[in-house]
């Protein structure tokens, strides 16, 4: 059934063909009377390619094909984790990743139309690269995604901030070697969704371990120099 309804899409986007055939003179078609313009036989097209998108969507069985997903992939055997989360932001997103680890297992056999599948959240953090493959959003403005991944991300974001500034490689991968601590209030307002206290925060800063305020100073915009905090060789 799904594959005669890919058909029935596919022979749709084989008719609206027509119009940028007459309109661009690739095809000599006397039934079509009604003059096309340029503009038309455009549109046309674009209609065309959108429903030759859909029948092969539907063709693949892929549900929820049209909205945006997280970016994940089928573990390989004896693949680890690590492995795969590195593959799938290469392959999905054209990202080379920094860190990565794990953060939840959601494993509800209604989660996938396609059948029972368990699905383990990670969180990474990706090295600075061009890329056209990825679209980003803030966390409170993320439009909703495909099957249960705007319950996966709503799920792990209070983990996120549970790791922040208490799990060191994800702390460290996150802000860099040496950050200002506008950089800090940055990082927490956009995992909380609130500014935080800059007082509280630089306490909470001074309490982790392997992290000091470094010797150099930051200058942003007109202002004094600002505090710069560093990660310290011997932090793990």
């Amino acid at each position: 059934m799904r594959i005669v309804f890919a058909l029935l899409i596919a022979l749709h986007a084989l008719i609206h063909l027509f119009a940028p055939a007459k309109a661009f003179g690739w095809a000599q078609l006397s039934q079509l009377r009604t003059p096309i313009s340029a503009l038309g036989g455009s549109l046309w097209l674009v209609a065309a390619v959108l429903l030759a998108g859909a029948a092969l969507g539907v063709a693949r069985g892929a549900p929820w094909w049209w909205w945006l997903a997280l970016p994940g992939v089928v573990l390989h055997e004896g693949e680890r984790l690590a492995a795969a989360a590195e593959r799938a932001a290469s392959e999905k997103l054209g990202l080379p990743l920094r860190a990565q680890g794990q953060l939840e297992v959601f494993d509800d056999p209604q989660r996938d139309p396609r059948g029972a599948t368990l699905s383990i959240a990670m969180w990474a953090i990706a090295e600075d690269a061009d890329t056209d493959q990825a679209q980003w959003f803030a966390l409170d403005e993320l439009p909703p995604l495909a099957f249960d991944h705007s319950l996966i991300v709503a799920a792990c974001r209070p983990l996120l901030v549970e790791h922040l500034w208490r799990d060191l490689p994800f702390t460290r991968a996150l802000t860099g070697p040496t950050f200002p601590v506008s950089a800090a209030v940055a990082i927490t307002r956009s995992l909380t969704g609130t500014a935080p206290d800059r007082g509280n925060l630089n306490r909470r800063l001074a309490s982790v371990k392997g992290l000091g305020v470094s010797n150099h100073k930051v200058v942003l915009g007109r202002g004094r120099p600002g505090t710069l905090w560093e990660w310290l060789p011997t932090a793990e």
